[in-house]
């Protein structure tokens, strides 16, 4: 049996001379790359970083201080800087059914511009229609019309009291309506020296009269309709003068978009719905010279009508180098999935499209998303409470 050798004290020290190092201090040694002692966790990591494949994720799991989230965030980030950044998401209002609003899948930073255009357009709206309503031309216009409404009733009525004369009657004007009484001698005959005539007389009267009632009821049942062709003259009138003046200027935002039909299909229902309810433009006050957040505040205190035509830009990737890698620690339902905001309006909480918020999952479309600290109990389909890392690689939609 071997005896145990006893160690000597300059044994019991592994010692380092400082000359075979090539270097003077540590600030001149490059800093480390790569995660020392884990080569095959790095792999893996790296191997499930370019799946990219719905359904892969990786969940890296351990004690703490480890190099984890170091070890997958680098990995995220050195794949994503080789991909190309994703495209931009909005929501726009949906004009057929309000309560659904549109989302909009845009290249990138074009949501963004996207908003300013139609801001811009708005803007310059509030101004030009306006304007074009009290124009000289559009009153002249708009009198014209009415005054053929006006000639007509006075046409028929004229008709009415010349077939009157001839049977010795006149149309007057009571506090019940109109109504023909008998003429003599230039003076309409009263109840007393009505009563006075001969039966024939008297019968004849009457049977005049009530051809004349028929004759004015005709009349009267006509004007309904007359005045519904008035309403609808001065709504050809208005939709003529309003696409004169929204066509030019939807036409300008247009041609940045002529390579996206979605957004050519959202102007175009934007400037039906412009020239449709050209009032709401009508009394609009001058946005007050006041910062942008307040204005804001304001617009969501009171609800204006034109905040349908407002483009809420839910992820913007304008500026971006690669695919997009978000880190959450606190990876709570809403910071994941995002939340509809509600805004207090006369004693109700409301929302609307431009209160939708995204979440992690919507900012790392296309790219990343990086989890800390997931807050539920391990189970088959979630995450422990240790601290770990879950990477998700680019999602599908």
């Amino acid at each position: 049996m071997r005896s145990v050798m006893p160690l000597r004290p300059e044994q019991l020290r592994r010692r380092c001379d400082p000359a075979h190092l090539g270097f003077q201090t540590t600030d001149e040694v490059p800093p480390l790359e790569e995660i020392v002692g884990q080569p095959r966790a790095v792999e893996a990591v790296r191997l499930g970083v370019r799946m990219a494949h719905a359904g892969f994720h990786i969940y890296a799991l351990g004690p703490s201080g480890t190099g984890k989230y170091t070890l997958v965030r680098r990995a995220l980030e050195e794949q994503a800087a080789r991909r190309s950044p994703p495209p931009d998401w909005c929501y726009v209002y949906d004009f057929a059914v309000p309560h659904r609003p549109k989302a909009l899948r845009l290249p990138t930073g074009t949501g963004v511009q996207l908003k300013q255009h139609l801001q811009q357009l708005i803007a310059d709206l509030r101004s030009a229609l306006p304007a074009a309503f009290e124009s000289d031309e559009y009153q002249t216009r708009r009198e014209v019309i009415q005054q053929e409404f006006v000639e007509r009733q006075q046409q028929a009525f004229e008709a009415l009291h010349h077939k009157a004369k001839e049977r010795g009657l006149t149309l007057v004007h009571t506090p019940a309506g109109f109504a023909f009484a008998p003429v003599r001698l230039g003076q309409v005959v009263s109840p007393e020296e009505f009563r006075q005539l001969p039966p024939e007389e008297r019968e004849r009267i009457t049977a005049n009269i009530q051809a004349m009632q028929e004759e004015l009821q005709r009349v009267l049942r006509q004007v309904p309709r007359w005045q519904r062709e008035l309403r609808q003259k001065l709504m050809e009138l208005d939709r003529e003068v309003a696409g004169y003046t929204v066509r030019p200027l939807v036409d300008e935002v247009r041609q940045h978009y002529t390579h996206l039909p979605e957004v050519m299909a959202y102007l175009d229902e934007v400037e039906r719905d412009i020239i449709a309810n050209a009032a709401l433009f009508m009394h609009q006050e001058a946005p007050a010279a006041v910062p942008p957040a307040v204005v804001n505040a304001q617009q969501q205190a009171l609800g204006t009508p034109l905040r349908r035509y407002d483009v809420n830009v839910l992820v913007d990737h304008g500026g971006a180098q690669g695919a997009p890698v978000v880190y959450e620690d606190n990876p709570t339902l809403a910071n994941l999935l995002g939340r509809v905001e509600h805004v207090t309006h006369m004693g109700t909480l409301v929302t609307d499209f431009t209160l939708i918020k995204p979440g992690a999952l919507h900012r790392a479309n296309g790219g990343y998303s990086h989890l800390g600290r997931p807050p539920c109990a391990p189970t088959p389909t979630c995450l422990g409470r240790a601290q770990a890392c879950l990477a998700f690689p680019p999602t599908a939609h």
